[in-house]
C-alpha cells in the first residue's frame, strides 16, 4: 500500500493576463495594470518594469505608490519576464 499526501487545490487552467495600462515613468521605467481572471475569479495587480532588467509585482495600488514614494528597491523582484510569467498565469486568484 502506497503513502499518499492529501489533495492540494491546484490550479491547472493558466490565468488569463489582460493588460489594463500602461504608464510611462521614463522611457525604460512603466506601470503595468494588470487584470487576472480564472475560472470567473478576477484580480487586479500591478508590475513595475525597471528597464526591462527586473520586475516588481504589487497585489494592490497603495503598496505600488508606497514602493515608488520610499524608493525602497528591498523588495526581491522578478529577474526576467519569463519569471514573472509563470507567476502571473499561475498564482492561484479568487480566494
Amino acid at each position: 500500500m502506497k503513502n499518499s499526501l492529501p489533495m492540494q487545490n491546484i490550479n491547472i487552467n493558466p490565468n488569463i493576463i489582460n493588460q489594463v495600462e500602461v504608464k510611462y515613468l521614463r522611457p525604460s521605467r512603466t506601470i503595468e495594470e494588470l487584470e487576472l481572471s480564472n475560472n470567473g475569479n478576477k484580480e487586479t495587480c500591478f508590475v513595475y518594469n525597471y528597464e526591462g532588467n527586473l520586475f516588481y509585482y504589487f497585489d494592490n495600488k497603495k503598496s505600488l505608490s508606497e514602493f515608488l514614494k520610499q524608493n525602497d528597491y528591498s523588495k526581491i523582484p522578478f529577474e526576467n519576464e519569463t519569471d514573472l510569467d509563470h507567476f502571473l498565469l499561475t498564482k492561484t486568484i479568487g480566494i
